[in-house]
């Protein structure tokens, strides 16, 4: 982790933009690291929400679901001109 940081510090070894990028990455993987660790206990949160419990398996999905669900949609309309 050190000689990341050490990389990421020394401007002369990476453009601005490969600078930005290894951070980004380095960021998204730690969200991503956190979002699968609490991905096995969504049912129990669903439940303590108060969703019934035949249906905590539905709305663990559609909560799972929904940020891929959106980021297609906004493919959709970058390619077709919409932007918001």
């Amino acid at each position: 982790m050190i000689a990341i940081v050490d990389l990421v510090r020394n401007k002369s070894n990476l453009d601005p933009w490969q600078r930005n990028q290894l951070v980004l990455w380095i960021s998204q993987f730690i969200a991503m690291i956190g979002m699968s660790a609490c991905i096995p206990f969504l049912p129990l949160f669903v439940l303590e929400l108060g969703v019934a419990k035949e249906d905590a398996a539905l709305w663990s999905g559609v909560i799972t679901a929904a940020p891929f669900v959106m980021s297609a949609d906004d493919e959709f309309y970058y390619r077709s001109g919409l932007k918001r």
